[in-house]
């Protein structure tokens, strides 16, 4: 299904009217977008919890953009200019890093942290959607360390195919764990001193996922 949106929208003779890296990834709606209208007809603000679902969705949708970069892009890499290969595989591992980074700040900090206000258990779920993208994403990785390491060739189609394995399940996780935020609203949860904690964590802290080279 990506294969054929991507290549529907290479061969439209018509101009995008929107920014390439919307797509072919949906990008999510925040939670303030869909609460606008009611929220400001009743006078209300946005919740606490709406607006930290809001701020994660922001980040998932920088994600979800660098994924569809990836996929936009991936075929346009002139294999004959080393330059290039090499630019493009040195940005889609950062994009793996990323999301690697993120995931590990949530497994290790933000959701205990989470669920030491709400209810324990309620983001298991979310954790082990983790695990049916991120063998994936390893895959990729491996594969792109292989070009930088010239022990493969760069091949566009084979990037595509690698992250069309993973992409939908990573889609359908960042857009879960939004509805799963939303649902701390039922909880007492101290969010300016959780998020503080996780700020200062992004801020202060090496991830040792940025900082090893994938194995086979």
């Amino acid at each position: 299904m990506l294969f054929k949106l991507i290549g529907e929208m290479h061969a439209s003779e018509h101009p995008l009217t929107k920014a390439w890296a919307d797509e072919p990834l949906k990008l999510i709606p925040t939670p303030k977008s869909k609460l606008k209208l009611t929220a400001e007809k009743k006078g209300q603000e946005a919740s606490d919890a709406s607006t930290v679902a809001t701020e994660m969705c922001n980040v998932h949708n920088v994600l979800l953009r660098a994924i569809n970069c990836i996929l936009l892009q991936a075929r346009n890499v002139p294999q004959s200019t080393a330059n290039d290969v090499a630019d493009f595989v040195t940005f889609s591992l950062h994009v793996i890093a990323t999301i690697s980074e993120h995931h590990h700040t949530e497994e290790t900090l933000m959701f205990p942290l989470f669920e030491k206000h709400s209810k324990a258990g309620l983001l298991d779920e979310n954790v082990v959607q983790h695990d049916e993208f991120h063998k994936g994403m390893h895959d990729l990785e491996i594969y792109l360390t292989q070009i930088q390491n010239d022990v493969a060739e760069y091949d566009g189609e084979k990037v595509m195919r690698l992250v069309e394995g993973f992409a939908p399940a990573l889609h359908r996780h960042l857009e879960d764990e939004i509805d799963t935020l939303l649902k701390l609203e039922e909880y007492d949860v101290p969010w300016a001193e959780v998020m503080k904690k996780v700020t200062e964590h992004a801020v202060n802290t090496p991830n040792p996922v940025c900082t090893q080279s994938p194995t086979p």
